[in-house]
This record gives structure tokens, C-alpha cells and sequence, in this order.
């Protein structure tokens, strides 16, 4: 695939985002490195090409702390076994991987769950905390004495926010929402797998 196919497909990877790819790779170059800052990572690093970076099979963001990172973005619509294999120090580091459309179901098989994460570009094309509807997340690690986690309401492992954060099957959740008065209104839930 040429450099020039690539740009031109990803200018129009979403239905409200037209136009040059260059600059939405740089969009999503900007939310991954905001994310990985949300999620406490240090050390973080940008490709000084993120295009040659896609297009040579190279991570276009590494992370070194608390666990080297690495995030690569498939130059193909899917991801495939083919690219996974051509990772370099896959099988030593966390990896995100970024696509337009998504692994295929091989190349989910191929990859360990608990260290790699997948990601559509669309997703991470803007920061979906920062949207004026969102409200505030916050991962607890304990709950409120007069709450129970097996009585909170649930929010799906594949809920936007919870794949921003990257929050796993049993993590607690404190959301403060805002409903015009002056002070938050405090609601809790807790991530669940995805029954799909």
C-alpha cells in the first residue's frame, strides 16, 4: 500500500471527519498521547514520522512506565495475523493497536487479551472525555461503605470511556455528572465484559 492511498483513506475514516489525513493521523496521534497521560504513563515518546512510522510497521507512541507501550496503527483497513507478526518485541511490551476497520477474528486469536488492546481510529480521533456530554470517569478501588459492587449498575468493557481507559471486567467507577446545579450529582458503576 502507497503512502498516498493510506492518507487519502484515512481522511475519511469517519462521516464527520473529512479531508486530510495527515492531520487526522496527527488528531489521533494527539488523543493517544493525552490517553496514555490519562492513564498514568510516563516516558511517552511520538514517531518523528508517524506516517513513514505506519507505513514501515514502526509504533507511532511508545511508553516506558509503569510497562513499556508501544501503539502502532495498521496502514490496512483490518488488522491481520500478517501484521501482528511482523511487530517488532510484540510478545515483550503492552500494545494498542490502531485500524480503521478493526482486527479480523485470527488476528484477535493471535494476540494475548490481556496485553494488547485494539482501537479504531474513529475512536481515537477526538478525546471522548473531553466532549461536553462526558461526564467525569474516575476509577475507585473501593466503594463507598453503603454500596455493594454486585448491586451497582453495569458499564460494558467496550463503553468508549472504558476502552479510553483501558478499564477491565470487575474495575468500580465514580461518575460525577452535572445537571445544571452547582454541585456534581455522584453515580457508581462497574465495568463488565462485553457479552459479543
Amino acid at each position: 500500500m502507497s503512502e498516498e492511498e493510506f492518507v487519502k483513506r484515512l481522511g475519511s475514516i469517519h462521516e464527520t471527519v473529512h479531508g486530510n489525513g495527515r492531520d487526522v493521523l496527527s488528531r489521533i496521534t494527539n488523543t493517544c498521547v493525552e490517553m496514555l497521560s490519562d492513564r498514568k504513563y510516563q516516558g511517552i515518546s511520538v514517531a518523528q514520522d508517524p506516517l513513514d512510522a505506519v507505513i514501515t510497521c514502526k509504533p507511532i507512541i511508545t511508553a516506558s512506565s509503569p510497562r513499556a507501550l508501544h501503539i502502532y496503527m495498521c496502514g490496512d483497513d483490518r488488522i491481520g495475523v500478517k501484521f501482528i507478526r511482523s511487530l517488532e518485541a510484540a510478545d515483550k511490551v503492552q500494545l494498542i493497536l490502531v485500524s480503521t476497520e478493526g482486527p479480523t477474528s485470527f488476528a484477535k486469536k493471535e494476540c494475548n487479551p490481556k496485553t494488547t488492546q485494539f482501537l479504531l481510529a474513529r475512536q481515537v480521533v477526538t478525546n471522548v472525555t473531553h466532549h461536553a456530554l462526558v461526564p467525569k470517569h474516575t476509577e475507585l478501588q473501593t466503594l463507598p461503605p453503603h454500596l455493594t459492587p454486585d448491586r451497582l449498575p453495569k458499564m460494558l468493557e467496550s463503553d468508549a470511556v472504558a476502552q479510553y481507559y483501558n478499564w477491565k471486567h470487575g474495575t468500580l467507577v465514580r461518575i460525577e455528572r452535572n445537571f445544571g446545579g452547582d454541585e456534581p450529582s455522584t453515580f457508581y458503576r462497574i465495568v463488565t465484559l462485553c457479552t459479543s
